[in-house]
């Protein structure tokens, strides 16, 4: 009987509890527009100017080369620049190698030449090593050193990274060569690193 009474009690109390507030109705949520890419977000315009840049590209590549490195120029829009150069990078036309060489150079600008340098890791021809070793030498920003190690693990270079680890002035740039080093199934960069611990 008790029982009774207790749940008759705590039905009604339950009843009594005015209802909730109906919650206000939330903003519609404005769509997302244009891409994320490495260096930020693509206007939609920019969007398919990139989709347009990588069709000319495959298609008429000497067409498109000239109006991809006037991307690759803009200022105003990191994303695009990134784009650009990618799409520059993964073409064997002579022309884009050449435009792909002076970024890593610099040429348009330093984060536009540690991108670059670290794309022309992964093809290891000997112009491009050549190429990352003259910069390594040539820079004195250690970002862009430090880009070069980079493109000397996805090289496979472990001879390169060796050299700098052993002799380099600057101790993070020999550790961070050391931390490469250690990712490569390399029997050579194993050999080195079981000599430091000697």
């Amino acid at each position: 009987m008790y029982f009774i009474v207790l749940v008759l009690l705590l039905t009604g109390a339950a009843q009594a509890q005015p209802p909730a507030p109906p919650q206000p109705p939330q903003p519609p949520q404005p769509p997302i527009l244009g891409k994320h890419w490495g260096g930020g977000k693509l206007s939609p315009e920019d969007d398919l100017k990139m989709t347009a840049a990588r069709s000319l590209m495959e298609s008429t590549p000497d067409r498109a080369i000239p109006l991809v490195e006037k991307l690759l120029a803009r200022t105003d829009s990191p994303g695009v620049q990134h784009q650009a150069l990618d799409i520059l990078t993964n073409s064997q036309h002579p022309k884009a190698r050449e435009i792909t060489t002076r970024a890593a150079k610099g040429e348009f600008g330093r984060d536009l030449q540690i991108r670059a340098l670290r794309r022309l890791g992964g093809e290891s021809t000997p112009e491009n090593l050549q190429l990352l070793e003259s910069t390594y030498k040539s820079a004195t920003d250690p970002a862009v050193k430090s880009a070069v190690l980079s493109a000397y693990m996805a090289a496979g270079d472990a001879q390169r990274l060796i050299a700098i680890a052993k002799s380099d002035s600057n101790t993070d740039l020999r550790r961070r060569a050391v931390q490469y080093l250690s990712h490569m199934k390399n029997p050579e960069a194993t050999n080195y690193l079981v000599e430091l611990l000697k």
